[in-house]
């Protein structure tokens, strides 16, 4: 039966095809938890609070860093060494993620958990992968369960970004509207800032009188003047912000609204009178979550 692929023949289809799935998962990963470099970070790069919020920032990168290197390092790396290695980075990304949780504000603790837990997770089971042959059976299925669990959350975030703008023109309902984050207070500018891991708070408050900080905010112009919505992740959904002038930190006037752009979406134009201008649907009010 010489037609019949060998054991190893067989060993390589497994390892080639495990390689191009994590690589996928790895891409994943990377678009998904990735937030845009803070360039304080380079000027203090050479403390140790600076070294490690750059680690941080790179975190999402290193699957990706660890399928090159396993599918292109000719020599084997020691699974010992591998096993330290996770052993520490699982200690260090826990620790950071309970850090994380306790000064997350309010509404805000499980995302930072998900947010920490699941990079977490995907560092050090994608290092895992790395020795394949060397892992036995159970840890070979948990870090591959940790690989998949960690790309689904990164897929939740990717998938934030059309649940985000079908809703704010849903709520629109064709009037002028813009989006924008609350805390830190800064207009969206793309849609790379909607993804879930990078639209929602890490502003506790609990060091100024503020007290409340809003994970994003829609800011709808409608017939009977400026509207206010709450972004929530948890219902993928906006809410009315009632009474949004009782805010310290302030949500009005944090974006200018405009009409959205057609782009194949058929959005009516109206005039500038604000009489003109059609308001936003009813939603009912909740507390942000």
């Amino acid at each position: 039966m010489g037609f019949l692929p060998s054991q190893s023949d067989w060993e390589t289809i497994v390892f080639g095809k495990t390689k191009h799935l994590l690589a996928a998962f790895a891409a994943l990963i990377l678009a998904g938890f990735i937030q845009p470099l803070d360039t304080s970070l380079v000027s203090t790069s050479s403390t140790v609070i600076g070294v490690l919020a750059l680690a941080v920032w790179f975190a999402p990168a290193s699957p990706m860093v660890f399928v090159c290197l396993g599918a292109g390092l000719k020599t084997t790396v020691s699974p010992v060494w591998i096993r330290v290695l996770a052993v520490a980075l699982c200690g260090v990304g826990v620790c950071l993620t309970l850090l994380g949780v306790a000064f997350a504000p309010p509404g805000a603790g499980l995302l930072s958990a998900l947010h920490g837990g699941g990079l977490t997770l995907a560092v050090v089971a994608s290092l895992l992968c790395m020795t394949p042959k060397w892992l036995s059976a159970r840890a070979a299925r948990l870090a591959a369960v940790g690989v998949g669990l960690s790309s689904l959350l990164a897929i939740w975030s990717l998938l934030s970004v059309p649940a985000v703008l079908f809703q704010a023109r849903a709520v629109a309902a064709g009037a002028p509207y813009c989006i924008a984050q609350h805390g830190p207070s800064r207009k969206v500018e793309t849609l790379w800032d909607l993804r879930g891991f990078s639209f929602y708070t890490r502003v506790s408050g609990s060091k100024d009188s503020s007290g409340w900080y809003f994970h994003g905010v829609l800011t709808v112009e409608g017939a009977a003047g400026r509207q206010y919505f709450n972004w929530s992740p948890r219902h993928l959904r906006f809410d009315r912000i009632e009474h949004p002038d009782r805010f310290i930190a302030s949500v009005q006037n944090l974006c200018s609204p405009k009409l959205a752009q057609g782009g194949g979406m058929n959005v009516r134009r109206y005039s500038s009178a604000r009489s003109a201008v059609p308001g936003p649907r009813p939603f009912r009010v909740v507390v942000p979550s």
